[in-house]
C-alpha cells in the first residue's frame, strides 16, 4: 500500500471542554457556525472535538464559547501527526466520586432505614450540603452559565432537580415537614457515577488513535559519516540512512539498500504472515523487523509516513458525523427546553389534581433527572469510533461516517478483475509452436529481447520467463511499440514482431494450422496468448495467465452470504473474464470495459434502484469508485484509486471487501440499536416520572445506565468480524 496523499485539509480541529450532553454539542456547533469566517462546523460529543472549515478568528471563537461556559483548545490542522487527546473533565473523576459516596451512603441509611440519632435531621443536612454544593458544583456552575445566556443543558436539569430537593428539605427542616436531603445527595452521586463510567467507556471506545500512536518508534539508528548514532525519530530527514536491527521497529518509511529480512506489517494489513524484503523493497514505518539487519534510505518522514496517514484517516472518521446524526442533533437541541416544560407541567398538574406541593415537587424532580439526552449524543459517534478502530486493526480504513449507512443498503457488489480478484501479475504458463527445448529458448531469446524495452505487464511476464530459464536477451534496434497491440524491432539481423494474435494476422503473417489450433485451445480456456513472428510467418507463441488472489473465492462467497449479488467487470477479453468468473462462482460478467464503461455499468444498476459497491484498484477504476454508492479501494493499487474509495483495503486481500461490508453493516445496526434504546428509554421513562411511578433516586440510576449501556453496546463491535 502506498501512502495516501498528504495534502493538508483546511479544516481546523479543536478540543471542546464543558460539554455535558448532546444538547451542548448542538449548541456549540450552532455558536461556531454563527461566527465570522466559519464556513462549516461539526461538533462530536463522544470525542469532545470540533472541526471548523474556513478562516475564523480563533480568539473570537474562544470568547464566544467562554461566555456560555465552554472551552476551546486548538489541536491543530486536520491531518496533524500529533493526535494526542487532551485531558479534560471527561477524564473519570474517581476521587470526587468516592468522597461523595462516603457522605451519601450514611445519609441514605439515616433517611431510609429510620435510624434514630440525636439531631438526625441536622446531621442529614450536614452530610448532604458538601455532596450537593462541592462534589456537585460542576452541575450548578454549568447551569448558571447557561441560564445567563438563556440556554439549558443536562446540567440545568440536574442542578434544578437537586436544588429543588435540597431547598424543600430546608423548608421541611425549619417548619417540621418532610426531608429530601438524601434525594439530592443520591441524585448527585449517581450522576457522578454515571459520568465516571461513561468517561471510562468512551475512552475505551476511542482508543484507536492512542494504540496507533504507540506503534511509532521513539528513536532511530542513523548512519552519518560512516558511523551509527541514535537520534529521536522526529529528527529524521528524507534521504537519511537508517539501520534496523533484528527485533526493532522500522522508524520511518524507507527503501532497503542493504540486507535481507522479514517484516511484520500486521498493524497496517491485518495479515499475521511476515513479508520477505531485500534491496529495493519498501519498508513501512512502525513495522517490526525480523531476523536480519537492514540498512534503508528514508523516503517519507514525520507527517508524510503511512502510519501518520492511517492515523489521520482514523481520526477523521472518529470526528466525523454519519448522516443519521443530523436527526439526533435536531432532537437534542429541543430536548432540554421541552423537558423543563414537562417538569413544570408535572408539578402544576399534580397540584391541580389536589396533591401536596411535596408530592408535586418529587414528581417534577424525577422528570428532570430521568430525562438524559446523553445517550442520544453517544449513540452514533461511539459506534463509529469503535468500528473505525476495529477496522484499522483488520487493515480496513474507513473514510467517513456515511460509509456505514451506505453499507447497510448495498445490494449489488461489482468487482474489478485484474489486480483485485487476480494478482494483476501475468506469468508465462506455456510456449507454443516449439518442438524442443532448444527451439523454446531460441523463441524466448527473440521475444524477451524485444519485450525488454516495453513496460507492459505481458512484456514483463515474458522477460521473467526468459530469466527463469537463464535465457539472455540480445540487443534490439529500431524498436517500436504499438499501444494495446504489440511491438516490433530488429534483434540482430532479424525483424521481429510480437503481439496479440488478431494484430499479428493483420500485419500479414501466416499462422500455421497446428499452431492455430493450439492458440484457439489456449484462448478457449481463458488464457492470454501472444504470438511472435519473423520473416513471413508466426514462429511461435506464449500462453500467459493472471492467477487468482489467495482468498478471491472466499471474498466473493463472503459478499454473497450477505445477500449481495456479485458482478465481475473487467477490461480483459471475454474468455479470460468467463474463466475467472467460473472459478469464483460469479454469473454476471462484463468484459472489454473501458473506464467510462465501468461507470456506465454502475449507473445502470443505480438507475434500476440498486445500491452499488465497487471494489477496484487501478487508475481506470477511479471513476467507478467515485460513482458507486460505496467504493472499496484495494490498498496495493494506485494512489488515485485509494483517494477515490470510501474505504481502503490496506493489504490488498479481497477477503477484506467482505469483512469491510460486514463490519460496516454491524456498525450501522449498532447505531440503530443505540438510537432505539435512547429514544425508547426517554419515551418510557418520562411518562413514568410524570405519572409518579418513578422515584427521583431510581430515575438518577436509570439515567446513568442509559448512557453507559449505549457505549457498552458500541464496544461489542471490537469483537466484530473475528
Amino acid at each position: 500500500m502506498t501512502a495516501p496523499a498528504t495534502t493538508p485539509s483546511p479544516a481546523l480541529r479543536y478540543r471542546v471542554t464543558g460539554m455535558r450532553c448532546a444538547a451542548c454539542a448542538s449548541r456549540v456547533e450552532g455558536l461556531l457556525q454563527e461566527q465570522p469566517g466559519v464556513e462549516a462546523a461539526s461538533v462530536n460529543f463522544a470525542t469532545a472535538e470540533a472541526r471548523v472549515d474556513g478562516q475564523p478568528d480563533e480568539a473570537n471563537l474562544r470568547l464566544e464559547l467562554a461566555r456560555e461556559g465552554y472551552g476551546l483548545t486548538a489541536v491543530g490542522a486536520e491531518g496533524s501527526a500529533d493526535l494526542a487527546r487532551v485531558e479534560d473533565e471527561s477524564t473519570p473523576n474517581t476521587p470526587g466520586l468516592v468522597r461523595a459516596a462516603l457522605l451519601t451512603v450514611p445519609l441514605a441509611a439515616l433517611a431510609m432505614l429510620g435510624i434514630e440519632l440525636p439531631r438526625s435531621d441536622w446531621l442529614q443536612a450536614l452530610l448532604a450540603t458538601p455532596v450537593v454544593f462541592v462534589f456537585g458544583a460542576e452541575f450548578h456552575r454549568s447551569a448558571w452559565l447557561r441560564l445567563r445566556r438563556g440556554t439549558a443543558n443536562m446540567d440545568s436539569l440536574i442542578s434544578l432537580g437537586t436544588l429543588a430537593a435540597y431547598g424543600a428539605s430546608w423548608d421541611g427542616l425549619l417548619r417540621g415537614g418532610p426531608l429530601f436531603f438524601e434525594t439530592a445527595a443520591v441524585i448527585t452521586t449517581l450522576v457522578l457515577l454515571g459520568r465516571n463510567l461513561e468517561a471510562r467507556a468512551r475512552g475505551r471506545a476511542s482508543q484507536a488513535i492512542t494504540r496507533l500512536a504507540s506503534l511509532r518508534a521513539d528513536s532511530a539508528c542513523v548512519l552519518r559519516s560512516g558511523a551509527e548514532q541514535r537520534v529521536p525519530v522526529e529528527e529524521l530527514q528524507v534521504g537519511d540512512l537508517v539501520v534496523v536491527r533484528p527485533g526493532e521497529k522500522v522508524p520511518t518509511d524507507a527503501t532497503v539498500i542493504e540486507g535481507r529480512s522479514v517484516v511484520d506489517e500486521s498493524m497496517f494489513t491485518g495479515e499475521p504472515q511476515p513479508r520477505p524484503c531485500g534491496p529495493g523493497d519498501e519498508l513501512r514505518g512502525a513495522s517490526l523487523n525480523g531476523s536480519g539487519r537492514l540498512v534503508a534510505r528514508a523516503i517519507r518522514v514525520g507527517h508524510d509516513t503511512l502510519l501518520a496517514a492511517v492515523m489521520r484517516m482514523v481520526d477523521e472518521i472518529q470526528t466525523s458525523k454519519a448522516p443519521i446524526q443530523r436527526m439526533v442533533d435536531v432532537a437534542a437541541a429541543w430536548f432540554v427546553p421541552i423537558v423543563l416544560l414537562i417538569a413544570c407541567g408535572t408539578a402544576l398538574g399534580w397540584i391541580y389534581l389536589g396533591e401536596s406541593s411535596v408530592t408535586a415537587l418529587t414528581r417534577a424532580v424525577a422528570v428532570l433527572v430521568v430525562a438524559c439526552p446523553c445517550a442520544l449524543g453517544l449513540a452514533t459517534p461511539t459506534a463509529i469510533a469503535v468500528s473505525s478502530g476495529r477496522g484499522a486493526e483488520l487493515g480496513i480504513l474507513f473514510k467517513g461516517g456515511e460509509v456505514f449507512e451506505r453499507a447497510g443498503k448495498i445490494d449489488v457488489a461489482v468487482f474489478d478483475k485484474t489486480g483485485t480478484l487476480t494478482r494483476g501479475e501475468m506469468r508465462l504458463r506455456d510456449i507454443l509452436g516449439c518442438q524442443s527445448v532448444k527451439e523454446e529458448e531460441k523463441l524466448l531469446r527473440l521475444a524477451s529481447s524485444l519485450e525488454a524495452a516495453s513496460e507492459h505487464a505481458i512484456a514483463h511476464a515474458i522477460v521473467e520467463g526468459a530469466e527463469e530459464r537463464a535465457v539472455l536477451p540480445a540487443a534490439v534496434t529500431k524498436f517500436e511499440a504499438v499501444p494495446g497491440r504489440g511491438a516490433a524491432g530488429k534483434v540482430g539481423k532479424r525483424h521481429v514482431v510480437i503481439g496479440a494474435p488478431d494484430w499479428i494476422e493483420e500485419q500479414g503473417f501466416l499462422l500455421r494450422g497446428t499452431l492455430r489450433g493450439e492458440v484457439l485451445e489456449a484462448e478457449t480456456q481463458g488464457h492470454t496468448v501472444v504470438l511472435c513472428a519473423s520473416g513471413e510467418e508466426v514462429i511461435g507463441g506464449f500462453v500467459l495467465e493472471d492467477s487468482l488472489r489467495e482468498h478471491a473465492k472466499d471474498a466473493v462467497l463472503g459478499v454473497q452470504e450477505l445477500g449481495i449479488s456479485v458482478e465481475l467487470l473487467t477490461g480483459d477479453n471475454e474468455r479470460a473474464a468467463r474463466r475467472v468468473a467460473k472459478q469464483l462462482g460469479i454469473e454476471e460478467v462484463i468484459w472489454g470495459a473501458l473506464p467510462a464503461d465501468k461507470v456506465s455499468a454502475v449507473k445502470i444498476h443505480q438507475e434500476r434502484g440498486h445500491c452499488v459497491a465497487f471494489i477496484g484498484d487501478g487508475i481506470n477504476d477511479a471513476p467507478a469508485l467515485e460513482q458507486a454508492d460505496l467504493g472499496l479501494a484495494v490498498g496495493t493499487g494506485t494512489d488515485v484509486a485509494i483517494e477515490s474509495g470510501g474505504a481502503v483495503l490496506a493489504s490488498g486481500d479481497p477477503l477484506l471487501a467482505a469483512t469491510a461490508l460486514k463490519l460496516a453493516r454491524h456498525t450501522f445496526r449498532t447505531i440503530r440499536q443505540n438510537l432505539f434504546f435512547a429514544f425508547a428509554y426517554n419515551s418510557a421513562a418520562i411518562p413514568l416520572a410524570v405519572a409518579g411511578h418513578l422515584d427521583p433516586m431510581i430515575a438518577a440510576g436509570a439515567m446513568a445506565f442509559s448512557s453507559v449501556s449505549v457505549v457498552l453496546n458500541s464496544l461489542r463491535l471490537r469483537q466484530s468480524a473475528r
